[in-house]
């Protein structure tokens, strides 16, 4: 039988299911998490799933370290701006191409749909919004890959936007392909991809009304107050809980229940598979406006993606140094994290079982020590400082040696 990547491990990138011809990968559901699951009376032995999956077998080459190339982005149109997750540079680099390839050009990304997150195709340039904004759901990215292969195999050009580990899994897939089109990979900055159980724990105690998610982040209180979870209801009003007032947020924050494989993510690198790394610019010397509307960090792993990103003139760019971007955005470096220790999986698996009062209380650190009624949650509370420090300090040390090889090499 096939040997696919363990629990701890997978992705959920879903590349297994892809490749297998006879369908033999079943979808098993774990804790809040899709993980593929060999039907063993389908399966042929071919072991193409254990070949293609990006974890058990050979990986691909990656960019260098020092090919790699910072830059704070921000778009010349407000609007596109406002509408954005951070400074709209992943709308005005597609709008770039759909002007440049016309009908030739197909953008990939992930959109709401519903309560779900799914990745869809947009060939439209009208249709682009469909893609703007974060989602904090893990995307069905179920035949997009072959879809991707299809459309470069007829001499289109493809632009895919998705995780790191997604963008992975497609250069995977195509790694021993041939075929006439273009393809520019853009992935994200990723904080990790939380349990689909922290929604569902919200929509059962607090959004019994909702229709669908809009949006999980916006600009109404400016870019650094950005968190906000809006949803439709049955009856199509409109309702904006800031961060504070989000269960699903204020847990997703926190970062106790991230899939396990997100806790030492292999792909949190400034070594990438893609051609464009994007995300917000934390940190840096903004202004007001820039404080209000977003800044991009755009990361460009190569020569053609810094020639596309000078030829765009609907942007304003500049040059930044590691020094300015990475402190802020230690997941552009850093992929472990010790913050899963503070609740051990086997508590947590505990916890998904207990009363909406203590899932809200742990799972969004709303500990309340300071109450003399809840003082029994003090021992947690000091054990979380603890973990803490010692993640702060893994990262200073591993930001402090990645700092150093850059400027060795830039000498």
């Amino acid at each position: 039988m096939p040997n696919l990547a363990k629990y701890s491990q997978c992705t959920g990138c879903m590349l297994c299911r892809e490749v297998c011809p006879k369908g033999a990968i079943e979808i098993v559901q774990k804790n809040g998490f899709q993980y593929p699951r060999v039907n063993k009376q389908v399966c042929i032995d071919c072991k193409l799933c254990e070949k293609y999956c990006p974890i058990v077998s050979t990986r691909v080459l990656t960019s260098d370290i020092g090919d790699t190339l910072p830059y704070s982005v921000k778009s010349k149109d407000d609007n596109h701006r406002i509408n954005s997750a951070s400074g709209g540079f992943f709308i005005e680099l597609a709008t770039y191409f759909f002007e440049r390839y016309k009908e030739k050009c197909h953008v990939v990304g992930a959109s709401l749909d519903g309560l779900e997150v799914k990745h869809i195709i947009v060939n439209q340039q009208s249709d682009l919004y469909l893609l703007q904004g974060t989602k904090y759901i893990l995307s069905e990215i179920g035949g997009i890959y072959n879809s991707v292969y299809q459309l470069l195999k007829q001499g289109d050009f493809v632009l895919f936007t998705g995780l790191p580990c997604q963008a992975y899994a497609l250069k995977k897939y195509l790694n021993d392909k041939t075929y006439k089109g273009e393809l520019i990979i853009c992935d994200l900055i990723c904080n990790g991809v939380p349990s689909g159980k922290l929604l569902e724990i919200d929509i059962k105690n607090n959004l019994q009304d909702i229709n669908k998610i809009i949006a999980f982040r916006d600009k109404i209180n400016g870019w650094k107050n950005c968190l906000a979870f809006t949803y439709e209801t049955m009856n199509s009003h409109i309702v904006r809980l800031d961060c504070k007032d989000s269960f699903f947020l204020k847990a997703f924050k926190v970062n106790y229940a991230l899939r396990d494989c997100c806790y030492l993510c292999p792909y949190c690198t400034i070594e990438r598979t893609s051609d464009f790394t994007i995300g917000d610019y934390w940190g840096g010397n903004h202004t007001l406006d820039d404080q209000e509307k977003g800044v991009s960090l755009v990361l460009c792993h190569n020569k053609n993606a810094e020639e596309i990103l000078s030829d765009i003139s609907t942007i304003e760019r500049h040059r930044i140094t590691w020094q300015d971007c990475l402190p802020n955005n230690p997941r552009i470096y850093c992929g472990r994290r010790f913050v899963q220790w503070i609740i051990p999986r086997m508590i947590l698996n505990v916890i998904w079982h207990c009363s909406y009062n203590v899932q809200n209380q742990i799972l969004t650190n709303n500990l309340g020590i300071i109450s003399k009624k809840r003082c029994y949650w003090l021992p947690l509370k000091i054990w979380q400082m603890m973990i803490m420090k010692i993640e702060n300090h893994y990262r200073q040390v591993k930001l402090k040696n990645i700092l150093e090889k850059l400027e060795i090499l830039n000498h």
